[in-house]
């Protein structure tokens, strides 16, 4: 099977045309496809956890920082 691994799936095709081999090519696709869902579910759980996170990081600036903003005369309020 190191053969579909190497061949990034390639191989399955020329597993599954040979009559000797056919058993293992309807097996390869098979694990080829788990192992692809697999990889697009946890891709897509990183990218949810990472949407989660951008909602904590707040507006940007500290409290202290629009004190001063609203407090400098010489700047013009908006």
């Amino acid at each position: 099977m190191s053969a579909v691994v190497d061949s990034a799936g390639g191989a399955i095709a020329g597993l599954s045309a040979n009559p000797e081999t056919e058993a293992f090519g309807a097996a390869a696709e098979a694990a080829f496809s788990d192992g692809t869902r697999a990889s697009a579910f946890t891709a897509a759980g990183f990218l949810l956890v990472g949407l989660a996170a951008t909602f904590s990081l707040g507006a940007g600036r500290r409290q202290e920082e629009d004190a001063q903003v609203s407090e400098d005369p010489a700047r013009p309020s908006t």
